[in-house]
């Protein structure tokens, strides 16, 4: 896992604390999903 990525599951970690919303959230994790397949 690249460092990169890490700081990205950090700032998850963080925004999953901070934001309730289920449907921003997907979206998130949708992005950062893709971000992982692609690199």
């Amino acid at each position: 896992m690249n460092r990169h990525l890490k700081r990205k599951a950090k700032d998850y970690l963080l925004i999953t604390r901070s934001v309730p919303n289920p449907y921003l959230l997907r979206i998130y994790t949708n992005s950062l999903y893709t971000e992982i397949v692609r690199s």
